[in-house]
C-alpha cells in the first residue's frame, strides 16, 4: 500500500509515521527525493528543494512586495503600502502576535491608524510580520494575502466578517498566483480550493463563486464598501 503525493511522489504508508513532512511543499523529506531537509528553530521542517527557494533577506522581500502590488494593481487593486515595516519571525511569535487566530499563518499585518478626516487618513503605522526564510513561491502568497488585508484597512474596513475578509485576501493570492505559470504557484493554488477550514478555505471559494459571478470589479468595490457576502454565496 502507497500514497501518492500532489508531485508525483508514491510512499509506502510506514514512511507517512517515519519521516518529516516539508511544511512548505508537502513532500516527504529524504535524502534522494529532496535532498534532505532542516529543521528551523520555530519547529518549521524544511526539505532541501524548498530550503534552496528560500528568501531570507528583507531586501529581497519588498523587491518582491513592489511585485505583487504590481499584480494587484493589474486586477484593479491598489494597495496603498508605503512606509510599511517587514518583519521576519519565527512560529512561536507568530502566534504572540496573532492570537487565537495564529495556527498555520505565514503573514500577519498590525496597522494601527491615528486618526481620519474627510476620508483621509492623518496618520498610521503599518508593520507586516512574516515567517522567516519561506520559499519564494509561498512567500508570494503570503505577500498577496497581507497586501488584501492592507486594501481594507486603507479603505477603513476592520470590522469585516472573517470569512469575507480572509477569504478575499486569499482570492487575492489566487489571482496573483495565476500570474506564475509553474508547479509550484499550482500547488498553493490547489491547496487553497482543498482546504477545509471554514474561513481561509470555504471562505476563500465563496469569495471566489461571488467574484466569478459578479466579475472582479464588482468584488472590489463590495470588499470596499461592505462587511461581508451577500445572501446565496
Amino acid at each position: 500500500e502507497y500514497v501518492i503525493d500532489y508531485w508525483g511522489n508514491a510512499y509506502h504508508l510506514r514512511h507517512t509515521k517515519e519521516a518529516p513532512m516539508c511544511d512548505s511543499c508537502s513532500r516527504f523529506i529524504s535524502p534522494d527525493l529532496t535532498g534532505g531537509g532542516v529543521r528551523y528553530d520555530d519547529g518549521r521542517y524544511i526539505c532541501g528543494l524548498c530550503r534552496d527557494k528560500s528568501v531570507k533577506s528583507i531586501e529581497e522581500i519588498l523587491e518582491l512586495v513592489n511585485e505583487v502590488a504590481a499584480h494587484m494593481s493589474s486586477l484593479g487593486m491598489e494597495v496603498e503600502y508605503k512606509g510599511m515595516k517587514v518583519h521576519l519571525v519565527g512560529r512561536d511569535q507568530m502566534q504572540n502576535l496573532a492570537g487565537e487566530h495564529s495556527s498555520g499563518l505565514r503573514g500577519f499585518t498590525d496597522y494601527e491608524e491615528d486618526w481620519r478626516i474627510f476620508g483621509h487618513v492623518r496618520g498610521r503605522k503599518l508593520n507586516v510580520y512574516f515567517l522567516y526564510a519561506m520559499p519564494r513561491m509561498e512567500l508570494i502568497s503570503t505577500i498577496a494575502h497581507e497586501l488584501g488585508h492592507i486594501y481594507m484597512f486603507n479603505h477603513g474596513r476592520f470590522g469585516n466578517d472573517r470569512a469575507w475578509s480572509e477569504g478575499s485576501c486569499n482570492y487575492a493570492a489566487w489571482r496573483v498566483l495565476g500570474k506564475y505559470p509553474g508547479r509550484d504557484s499550482s500547488f498553493f493554488r490547489a491547496n487553497m480550493m482543498q482546504d477545509d477550514d471554514p474561513v481561509y478555505g470555504a471562505g476563500f471559494r465563496r469569495v471566489k463563486r461571488y467574484a466569478e459571478a459578479e466579475g472582479t470589479d464588482a468584488w472590489i468595490k463590495r470588499l470596499r464598501k461592505k462587511s461581508d457576502l451577500p445572501k446565496g454565496y
